[in-house]
C-alpha cells in the first residue's frame, strides 16, 4: 500500500493517502477525500461534473457525491451539480438528502 502525501480538500491538513485507491478518509475531519484531487492539480468545475457522471454510471455513488460536491464548491450556483448529486443520494437510498438537493437545484435553475 504506497502512501503519498496529500492535503485534505476540506480541512486542509496534511495527510497520507493510498494512491492505489480512488479515495481515502481524512484522519482529522473524517471526510472522504478523492486521491486525485488531494495529490494532483485541481480539476475544473466541468471536469468534476464529468467525473461525477462517470462514477454515477458505474454506480459508485459515494465518489459521485464527492465529485459533484467538489463542483459545487467551485461554483455554488451550478444547478446541474446539485441535481446530479441528488441522483447519487437517491442511488444510495437516501431520499431525504435527495429531496433537499433537488430543491436546491430547482432554486438555482429558476434563478437563471
Amino acid at each position: 500500500m504506497p502512501l503519498v502525501s496529500a492535503k485534505c480538500t476540506f480541512c486542509k491538513e496534511q495527510i497520507k493517502l493510498d494512491d492505489t485507491k480512488e479515495s481515502g478518509v481524512c484522519p482529522y475531519c473524517g471526510r472522504r477525500v478523492l486521491v486525485q484531487q488531494a495529490v494532483e492539480i485541481p480539476l475544473t468545475t466541468e471536469q468534476w461534473v464529468q467525473k461525477g457522471k462517470e462514477y454515477y454510471e458505474n454506480q459508485d455513488y459515494d465518489n459521485a457525491i464527492i465529485a459533484f460536491t467538489q463542483a459545487i464548491a467551485l461554483n455554488p450556483q451550478l444547478a446541474e451539480a446539485y441535481y446530479r448529486r441528488s441522483g447519487a443520494y437517491l442511488g444510495k437510498d437516501q431520499t431525504g438528502s435527495c429531496h433537499r438537493r433537488l430543491y436546491t437545484s430547482y432554486r438555482f435553475k429558476s434563478a437563471v
